[in-house]
Order: C-alpha cells, then sequence, then structure tokens
C-alpha cells in the first residue's frame, strides 16, 4: 500500500453529488478525487452544464455501486493511476453506510477564532498554513475537544464556541487498516484582548500562531492542504 498518498473527503449537497472523496498526492502537489452520484450515467452525461468545474478536462473512470469500496481506494492509490473514480449509485445512503463502515473511527476537533479587531486565528505547523486541532479525549465532547486544542496549540485562552463550521474527514491507511479521521470545525472567538500574546506549541511542530484579516485566512488556507481550501469556503460561505 502506498504510504505517499492521503485520502480526505466532505459530505456536501451540490446538485449532482453528495459524497466526494479527495485524494491528495505526494504533499499536497496534486489533488484528485472519488465521486458518488446519485444519478444514473445517462443523467450525468445529459446535465453537462451542472457537472462540477473540478471535474471538466479530468479523466475518470466509472463504477458501478456493487463494487467494493475498498478494492475502488486500492486502484486509486495505485502510483500508476492517473484517473479520478465516480461511482453511480442508485441508493446513495446505503452505498455512504457501506463505505464508513469499512473505516476505524477516530473523532478529532478545532476551529478558527476571531478577536475583537475582527482578525482570526492561524498557525504556522510544518512550514504550511493551518489551523489548530487535535483528538478527542475520553469522555470529552467534540466542542469541548475543539476548546482545549485550540488553547493547546495556540496559547490563546478565553475561549468562546459560537457553533459548528462543518465536519471534514481525512482518511489514511495505517498498520494495514484503513482509518477515518472525522474533524469538527467550529466557529470561535476570544473575550481576552484583541493583542493576546500567542504562545506556540512547538512540540506539536507549530512554529507560528498569528493573527490575520479575514481575506489572508482564506488566502492562506486555499494555498494550504485541499482540505482547508475547502473548509475555508465553507465558512466563508457562512461569514459574509
Amino acid at each position: 500500500m502506498p504510504n505517499k498518498k492521503n485520502i480526505f473527503f466532505v459530505y456536501n449537497n451540490y446538485p449532482l453529488h453528495t459524497f466526494i472523496f479527495l485524494i491528495i498526492y505526494k504533499q499536497f502537489i496534486m489533488n484528485s478525487f472519488i465521486i458518488f452520484f446519485r444519478f444514473n450515467f445517462i443523467a450525468f452525461t445529459c446535465e453537462k452544464n451542472n457537472i462540477p468545474s473540478y471535474l471538466d478536462g479530468k479523466k475518470y473512470r466509472f463504477f458501478e455501486e456493487k463494487t467494493d469500496i475498498i478494492h475502488i481506494f486500492e486502484w486509486f492509490l495505485d502510483e500508476k493511476n492517473t484517473e479520478n473514480a465516480v461511482v453511480i449509485c442508485s441508493n446513495l445512503g446505503s452505498v455512504i453506510k457501506e463505505c464508513l463502515s469499512k473505516f476505524k473511527l477516530i473523532k478529532a476537533a478545532g476551529g478558527i477564532v476571531q478577536n475583537s479587531e475582527n482578525k482570526y486565528l492561524l498557525i504556522l505547523r510544518n512550514e504550511r498554513w493551518d489551523l489548530p486541532k487535535g483528538k478527542a479525549e475520553q469522555n470529552e465532547s467534540l466542542r469541548q475537544t475543539a476548546l482545549r486544542e485550540v488553547e493547546e496549540e495556540t496559547g490563546v485562552g478565553n475561549l468562546v464556541d459560537d457553533g459548528l463550521i462543518c465536519k471534514t474527514y481525512h482518511i489514511y491507511y495505517m498498520f494495514e487498516e484503513w482509518i477515518l479521521k472525522q474533524t469538527s470545525w467550529y466557529n470561535m472567538h476570544t473575550t481576552g484582548n484583541a493583542v493576546t500574546q500567542t504562545i506556540p506549541q512547538t512540540e506539536e511542530g507549530i512554529e507560528l500562531a498569528e493573527w490575520v484579516e479575514k481575506d489572508d485566512v482564506i488566502n492562506r488556507l486555499n494555498n494550504s492542504y485541499a482540505m482547508l481550501s475547502y473548509l475555508s469556503k465553507v465558512w466563508n460561505s457562512k461569514n459574509k
């Protein structure tokens, strides 16, 4: 099994597709994906104008829903493969349920923090802009996890949860097991001083924790990991 590729997927409500698997090649240099469609092949081809922009000009292979999902992943992760995958589903719900049953679930949470000067908190981790997050501890709610992890990784306290932004799912293969990491992302604000000093958690590879303007959040995350680029778009659409 290749170890240079990661997978994440997001749950959406776009007109043509509902379940997307985004494959990140070799340190996020190239993005590709597996898409599950509610519609059959005829409906898909007839609605050419509604095809998501990231399918235009892409090579993709169609799979029937009866195809084993792990087989699709293994085919997709093959170093020689350059195609994307489209799975046609007559019963999308059952396909998603079957898909999720293949993974060991790990839950995590994090957030985007706003201060009184309308600036937002980003971290620089392993030379890429990122957001503070971490795994949930036993008997801890995901909201509690998000608040704790943000404070631990950035040193910023007096945090208030302002509601869920979205959930993202990162899939990876480790020790002969498929792992599904679910991350819940929350809007937050700090009731502390606007110029609250940040203390990056260096033992977690965090080099810098910085307050930035909203446009900088979007620009920096768009040029970071593909999952964060997706998250920034959802966040921006909910915070205009």
